[in-house]
């Protein structure tokens, strides 16, 4: 049934995988299941669309302090390239040189691509722009790197639940 093929897709061997699984699951359901559906919209009518997929996990900040991973949100402060915060979580540690390295390059794409409709120059891994035929993204963690076909198991597996679900 649903519940085997959700426990298939996102495996959790031990209790302690749990949180990881549940986590993953509800990111692909609420956020990118919803980004790639967007993205292949918006590509058929604006052929200048492109996708991100951020995975950093700051050593020491909320996404490793309080086992958040990367969390819905957590790249805003390097899209602004504000790593200080925003003060609603109290005094933020000096950011990794990695860290700074990054917010840097995202918010230097976020302004280029704000001026111009395309993120890509300086020093950035050149980002290819999402067609649905392979359905390209950027990648920003411990390295910014190219990728193809977002985690399309687990997505397409949440498009036909969500088809499944809404037949019931």
């Amino acid at each position: 049934g649903i519940a085997q093929r959700i426990l298939s897709t996102y495996p959790a061997e031990e209790d302690k995988d749990v949180r990881a699984a549940l986590s993953t699951y509800i990111s692909d359901s609420s956020f990118q299941v919803t980004s790639r559906l967007v993205a292949r919209a918006s590509s058929t009518k604006q052929k200048k669309t492109f996708q991100y997929f951020f995975t950093r996990v700051a050593p020491k900040g909320l996404g490793k302090t309080m086992g958040l991973g990367a969390y819905h949100s957590a790249e805003i402060s390097y899209a602004f390239d504000n790593l200080e915060g925003n003060g609603l979580t109290g005094p933020q540690p000096k950011p990794e040189p990695w860290d700074a390295t990054l917010a840097k390059m995202m918010s230097e794409a976020w302004v280029r691509f704000a001026r111009t409709g395309n993120p890509n120059g300086g020093a950035l891994t050149p980002w290819p722009a999402f067609e649905p035929k392979s359905e390209a993204y950027l990648e920003f963690g411990d390295e910014i790197r190219q990728g193809a076909k977002l985690r399309p198991r687990q997505l397409d597996f949440i498009e036909e639940l969500t088809v499944l679900l809404r037949k019931r």
